[in-house]
């Protein structure tokens, strides 16, 4: 046994000097993953064009996998948003050496992801990202039955899940978002 603690995070770099800590910078996914991770979604696509998305997409995360997720998932009915979302990241002109990469390639992501969803999606994700616990999908739909109706509640929570945006707990009836999401949300909605 030891009384070790591990914090594995996707922020920024964050300066912590103490006797016992050391900070190790984690390195994002390989090219090979992306593919994959594409290839999910897209396997159907011309083989060009594929390795072309899969350098692109690979080169604008800097093979981050929250944002490599996103990304493909918000092109899983048109391959053609993919290309927008990555050319979006391309035109930003950040390098990796840029202390605000990670939050400049958040916020296109994630506001380019806000824009299109629907409205049942938003109040569900506004909800959940002034919750402090996990909450069970019971709980959230009866706390927004004012809003939006169990019917809509349900849609919009499959689709939340499909793009990775929530993210399931304890024998998947209690779900929370990922805590980059969480802070996008609180800050601008």
């Amino acid at each position: 046994p030891h009384n070790s603690k591990f914090i594995f995070t996707c922020r920024p770099f964050i300066q912590y000097a103490a006797v016992g800590s050391h900070h190790i910078k984690l390195e994002g996914l390989k090219l090979d993953d992306a593919k994959y991770l594409l290839g999910k979604y897209h396997s159907n696509i011309d083989k060009d064009d594929f390795n072309s998305y899969c350098l692109r997409l690979h080169n604008a995360t800097n093979g981050h996998p929250l944002w490599m997720a996103l990304t493909i998932a918000q092109s899983r009915d048109d391959i053609n948003n993919l290309n927008d979302i990555i050319q979006k990241i391309e035109n930003r002109n950040i390098s990796e050496s840029d202390v605000n990469y990670s939050s400049t390639i958040s916020k296109t992501v994630l506001s380019n992801l806000w824009q299109n969803l629907k409205e049942r999606e938003k109040v569900i994700l506004r909800a959940l990202s002034v919750s402090a616990i996990s909450e069970s999908e019971d709980e959230l739909s009866n706390v927004l039955k004012s809003k939006i109706n169990y019917k809509e509640f349900s849609r919009g929570m499959r689709s939340l899940k499909l793009l990775s945006l929530v993210i399931k707990k304890e024998n998947n009836n209690y779900v929370e978002l990922h805590p980059l999401v969480r802070e996008f949300i609180v800050s601008n909605y």
